[in-house]
Formats: structure tokens, sequence, C-alpha cells
């Protein structure tokens, strides 16, 4: 599989985790919505396949660890003086 392949079934994968994961913050709401226990437990079956997949989907992504910078930018001294005098200045205004 080349890096455009991996690439895209990656974006696809984060996709759906995302969409189920937003079908999941609404699983409460629908349980307690359930106006039978036939559809109570339909919504409780399609949340757990929900995190079924989730799990699977998380697992299965690249083994290759994400390349991470070889250096970080320094700050300078008189910036972080800055910083520190501005974040001194916020708190007593507060």
């Amino acid at each position: 599989m080349g890096t455009e392949e991996r690439n895209i079934s990656e974006r696809l994968a984060d996709a759906v985790i995302a969409v189920l994961g937003f079908a999941l913050a609404f699983m409460p709401l629908a349980l307690w919505a359930a106006w039978s226990l036939t559809v109570y437990y339909w919504v409780l079956g399609t949340g757990t396949a929900a995190v079924a997949v989730i799990v699977v989907l998380s697992r299965v992504g690249s083994p290759e660890p994400v390349a991470l910078p070889a250096r970080r930018p320094r700050l300078s001294y008189e910036f972080i003086t800055k910083l520190h005098h501005m974040i001194g200045k916020s708190k007593s205004a507060a």
C-alpha cells in the first residue's frame, strides 16, 4: 500500500471515528428518549457497535511513529520576560 492510499485510509478512519464519536455523544439522550424496550436495546446495541468500531479503527492505525521535528525553536530571554510581565498584569487586573 502506497503512502497516498495509506493517507486516504487514515483520513477515512479518522472521519469515521469522529462521526461515531459524535453519535456516541447523543447516546444518553437517545437512551433516555427511547419509548419502548425494543428501541432502548436497539440504541444500546448501536452504541456498543460504535464503540467496537472505534476501538478496532484506533488499533489498526499505522505502526510507524509520527516523526517529531528535530529541534524546537528556542525562545529568547526577552520574549519570556515580556510574556511573564503580560501575564502578571492580566492576573492583577482580574
